[in-house]
This record gives structure tokens, C-alpha cells and sequence, in this order.
């Protein structure tokens, strides 16, 4: 019995994520995410008519000082053409109430970066995530991530 209940647990959990196709989390350093460290995310994709969303996880502390968050992302290409890009991400409101959901002193937030995007190559990207805030150690942020999934929308 116990076996049964596991095998639908499991893929209750496995049936909810299958659209998504890329899905990676990194840790930061617990003495603060120094402005060297970079965040390396490599997915493939080998369907160019699909449309998909792209989005950033954050997953930070209640100690982290600031309502924003400032990403620099550095996007590769398969034939290795780049582009850069500047994203402002909120992690709490006005009345500093952190976006997402919270397990004891931790918050975890999805944010949407591009989504119904087509890519016009198949092969391995990568994007490189740097925090652009205005000090060299930023503190109160544990992880970081990246999601691909295909987009429920079209253009």
C-alpha cells in the first residue's frame, strides 16, 4: 500500500512540470553573492517552432536589504552570437512583504522573464546571471535559477 501511495505521489509531481524543459538552481554563497560570481545556466533546445517562456527563480532570505533585485544576463546563442540584458526583478511590495512563497525564514519567486518566444536555432544556449546591485557582496540571497518551459500561449 505504501508503494502505491508513493508511485502516485510521484507522478502527480512529475505530471504537473511537464512542460518544462530546463529547470536549474544554484546556491549562492553564504557570505553574500560577491559581484564576480556568475550564475551558468545551459539548456539545449531542439524544437525551433515551439513558443516558450523563460523565467528566473530567486529564492532569498529575510535578511536580504532591498526590495529589487538587478540581474545582469548575458545570453549565448548555439552559433555563439550574444546579447545582454538588464532585468529588475521585485522581490517585495511596498509594505515589504516578500513576492512568492515562504518556508521558514526562506522565500521562493518565480518571475516571468520572456514569455511565447520562439528560438531560432537548435543547440545549446547558455545564459550567465550577475547581480547588478550596487554592492560588491549581497547578502540575503540563496539561490538563483533558470526556467524554460513550453508557453501554454502563442504570440
Amino acid at each position: 500500500m505504501k508503494y502505491i501511495h508513493f508511485i502516485l505521489i510521484t507522478s502527480l509531481l512529475f505530471s504537473c512540470n511537464r512542460n518544462i524543459i530546463f529547470e536549474e538552481t544554484q546556491s549562492v554563497d553564504c557570505n553574500g553573492w560577491s559581484i564576480d560570481s556568475v550564475g551558468r545556466f545551459e539548456f539545449v533546445i531542439e524544437d525551433t517552432a515551439q513558443f516558450y517562456d523563460i523565467s528566473f527563480i530567486v529564492r532569498n532570505t529575510g535578511d536580504y536589504e532591498y526590495q529589487n533585485l538587478w540581474f545582469f544576463v548575458e545570453y549565448v546563442k548555439p552559433d555563439m552570437a550574444f546579447s545582454n540584458d538588464t532585468v529588475n526583478l521585485f522581490l517585495a511590495d511596498n509594505f515589504g512583504r516578500w513576492a512568492g512563497s515562504g518556508i521558514g525564514s526562506i522565500y521562493s519567486a518565480t518571475y516571468l522573464y520572456r514569455d511565447s518566444i520562439r528560438f531560432n536555432q537548435t543547440g545549446k544556449y547558455l545564459m550567465n546571471i550577475r547581480h547588478g546591485m550596487r554592492t560588491d557582496s549581497l547578502k540575503g540571497i540563496a539561490d538563483i535559477g533558470l526556467q524554460i518551459k513550453i508557453s501554454d500561449g502563442e504570440e
